[in-house]
């Protein structure tokens, strides 16, 4: 059980793994950003939070653009002034694979 009034950001949140954690912690009562490259996808999950009580916000951005990722989570910290704001997401296993990326891409 999570405690209330407790916010996160989920990178990469369009996919299976991603929407499930969203859903899951807004079923929890956390408020939800959910963050990934496609809208559509991003706009299933969070039609299901809503329709099931919980509070959503939707961003496109690639997890994988370390400048970006940073951006949008200053942008929430400071637009929002977000108590309890965590950065969670699926940001090491993206920072992984753009380095394995990078190890198999032909130079």
């Amino acid at each position: 059980m999570l405690p209330e009034n407790k916010n996160a950001i989920l990178y990469g949140a369009g996919g299976s793994i991603g929407g499930a954690v969203a859903r899951e912690f807004a079923r929890e009562g956390v408020k939800v950003f959910l963050a990934g490259r496609t809208h559509e996808k991003l706009e299933v999950i969070a039609r299901d939070i809503e329709a099931a009580g919980g509070s959503v916000e939707v961003a496109v951005l690639d997890a994988l653009e370390e400048q970006a990722v940073d951006k949008h989570a200053l942008v929430l910290q400071c637009h929002y002034a977000l108590p309890g704001l965590s950065s969670f997401g699926f940001r090491h296993l993206a920072t992984q694979l753009d380095h394995l990326r990078n190890r198999l891409t032909p130079r």
